[in-house]
């Protein structure tokens, strides 16, 4: 009691404090959730980072609850927020919020329980974030561009005091189309608002002839307002001239900042196609683009080779004063002689082999790497492989003697599949539906995903197979963009190529070909990997770890032990339900898919393999003959069970208690 009574007094003679505390509270206890920036004052606010300590990853459930910014002490909502898992750190999540907080005030941001959940989809509590936001100051943080492959712009994304009026745009193709019914905009990312429209034009040549892959954007207005932008062109603004195919979304993001640097032309910003690390049948050609600039020349000096894997010189480069059908800023580059064997080259273009823009600057060195192979993509050959930028296929394009199952690796950190989406194998020569794809996320989760066709490709002829747009999408990006349609052509041919996969190294305990008394568990090592886990995506197709008899039926199924105490990283057990204890020679098949192998971030799935066992006749009928318990099941000799007992023979019945009895019918 007088405890009590000193503490209320105290609370009575600090009034005072008491009050300035309650204007300022303490910040909210989220045990084992850190966020930067951390709780407290702040001059703005757009974005916070969780990191959950104790989970190996975290993944935002948005479908079923959502995040609540209200004023501190009130209820009302004033936004919500998306949140997306970080690309290289799982267990980090980004909030960003609808909008930018400037106004002076204290918030909270309310995660509920269960818009968070852990590597195995568990439900993780609530927390409460709390922020003062001061509204002083609004200089931006560390700045994010997009990632666009293939396509260019001047000026480059980037932290600038305006934004101008004018953008020019380089493609990697040689033609591009333009969809003019497509609405170019400048966004405000804080609002939400549109701050500026587009027309867009051709850039000419000398001749006056259209650069067919140079764009020019005009804006009806420059943007001077401190703040983040994103110029944004919606899906299919371009198309490729050489088959129609529209190309995807392009985003591009600026800053506008007082402390923003000056938009200045600058001479190492070059543009190449084909653009560094393509695939092509051969290089003869290539065209530098200098895109800050009006104009660009060969300079006296000519210092360009190519290069192989060995490091000997093959061919030189020529820089061309001609300006047929190429822009004023661009320079074209022959090669003699041309380049058409299989391999991997380097171009070097040395310093100063350019002359840029009308006060002279000269150009910085320039190096481009190349893979040549006799079946890449050739925009120009309509019967040829299609170009999938941003994503590789196993087995490449080609001629095949049967296919059923491919491997896309993606270039973006993560990538999310929307499972509604159908993908289909066309016949190219009828266009009728050969088959269908089912698709799972790989053994790198997020960079790869697993595709299996029904039936086999394995009828001569020529297929596609199509993954409709937004059949994936860049998971934990800020927007989440929907990648494109993707297709992939391949020929089915009895003399084509055979995909052998990889025989995987699997030393069993006991081992393969071994005699044994019964077949209850194994243990199963990868020697040639450090770790090894269960697969949560398995091949849809078999059943995942069987045993077979010798005539063929499915006796028994592997179950993975999780319980694996004692075992090394790279040893896992599987145990037989039920038990196989009948006399005969046996399989144990493991299907594809079913391991992990390999440290994360560089892993792979088990390809088939198997196992050999024998079980003697003795093993059966050394059990106890005695008994006359009616029997549960029945078996022959040979380890083969059988509805009844009927036919002459000699029969092992087993009863309910797991005894066997020798049963000789006449």
């Amino acid at each position: 009691m007088k405890l009590k009574n000193i503490l209320l007094f105290a609370a009575a003679t600090l009034s005072l404090p008491l009050a300035v505390v309650a204007q300022s509270p303490a910040p909210f206890d989220n045990p084992g959730v850190t966020a930067d920036p951390a709780q407290g004052e702040v001059s703005t606010l757009q974005r916070i980072s969780l990191t959950y300590v104790d989970q190996k990853g975290v993944f935002p459930n948005p479908y079923q609850y959502s995040i609540v910014v209200t004023r501190y002490g009130e209820t009302d909502t004033l936004m919500s927020a998306t949140a997306n898992t970080d690309n290289n750190q799982w267990n980090v999540m980004h909030l960003t919020l609808d909008r930018t907080l400037r106004d002076p005030g204290t918030y909270v941001i309310t995660l509920p329980t269960g818009f968070v959940q852990d590597w195995d989809y568990k439900e993780l509590p609530e927390t409460k974030w709390l922020y003062t936001v001061t509204g002083k100051g609004d200089e931006p943080g560390d700045f994010k561009p997009y990632n666009n492959i293939g396509v260019d712009i001047s000026p480059r994304q980037g932290v600038y005091s305006k934004i101008g009026e004018d953008f020019r745009l380089n493609f990697d193709y040689a033609s591009i189309g333009v969809n003019p019914a497509k609405m170019i905009r400048m966004i405000d990312d804080a609002t939400g608002v549109v701050c500026g429209t587009f027309s867009i034009d051709y850039t000419f040549t000398d001749d006056h002839l259209a650069v067919l892959n140079q764009f020019v954007l005009r804006s009806d207005r420059e943007v001077t307002a401190p703040g983040s932008y994103t110029l944004d062109f919606p899906d299919g603004t371009f198309y490729r001239s050489s088959d129609s195919e529209d190309l995807g979304a392009f985003k591009f993001r600026y800053v506008v900042s007082e402390t923003g640097q000056v938009y200045t032309p600058d001479p190492t910003h070059s543009f190449v196609y084909p653009s560094d690390g393509t695939t092509m049948r051969d290089l003869d050609r290539l065209v530098v683009t200098f895109p800050d600039f009006d104009t660009a020349r060969p300079a006296v000096k000519n210092d360009i080779k190519v290069t192989d894997s060995s490091g000997n010189t093959v061919a030189t480069g020529i820089a061309l004063a001609t300006k047929d059908k190429i822009g004023k800023n661009q320079v074209a580059v022959t090669f003699q002689p041309v380049i058409s064997a299989e391999g991997e080259y380097t171009v070097t273009i040395g310093e100063g082999n350019f002359i840029v823009g009308e006060n002279g600057d000269t150009s910085s060195k320039i190096v481009l790497h190349y893979t040549l192979k006799k079946n890449a993509y050739d925009p120009e050959d309509p019967n040829g492989p299609y170009d999938n930028r941003g994503v590789r296929i196993y087995p490449e394009q080609g001629t095949y003697k049967s296919l059923n199952t491919f491997l896309l690796t993606f270039d973006c950190e993560k990538t999310g599949i929307n499972f509604a989406n159908m993908i289909k194998v066309y016949n190219d020569e009828t266009g009728a539906v050969f088959g269908t794809c089912g698709i799972d996320y790989g053994a790198n989760f997020g960079r790869e995903v697993t595709v299996d066709v029904l039936p086999y490709m394995n009828v001569p002829g020529s297929y596609t197979i199509v993954f409709p747009h937004g059949t994936f999408y860049e998971y934990g990006s800020d927007t989440e963009p929907e990648m494109p349609v993707y297709k992939f052509r391949y020929v089915i041919d009895p003399n084509g190529a055979v995909v052998n996969p990889v025989t995987e190294n699997a030393v069993a305990d006991p081992v393969s070909g071994s005699v044994l008394n019964s077949l209850e568990s194994i243990n199963v090592t990868f020697p040639d990997f450090s770790k090894i886990e269960r697969s949560h995506v398995v091949d849809q197709l078999n059943i995942e770890i069987k045993v077979v008899n010798a005539a063929g039926s499915v006796v028994s199924e592997g179950i993975v032990n999780h319980n694996q105490a004692g075992l090394a990283p790279n040893t896992m057990q599987v145990k037989f339900d039920p038990a196989v204890k009948d006399g005969g020679n046996y399989d144990l098949i493991f299907a594809r898919r079913v391991f992990l192998l390999g440290e994360e971030g560089n892993r792979r799935f088990n390809e088939e393999f198997k196992l050999n066992y024998v079980i003697p006749q003795s093993s059966v009928e050394s059990i106890s003959t005695e008994g006359s318990e009616v029997p549960v099941a029945v078996y022959t000799l040979q380890g083969v069970k059988v509805d009844n007992a009927t036919a002459p023979g000699v029969y092992i019945m087993v009863d309910k208690n797991g005894s066997a009895r020798k049963t000789v019918v006449r």
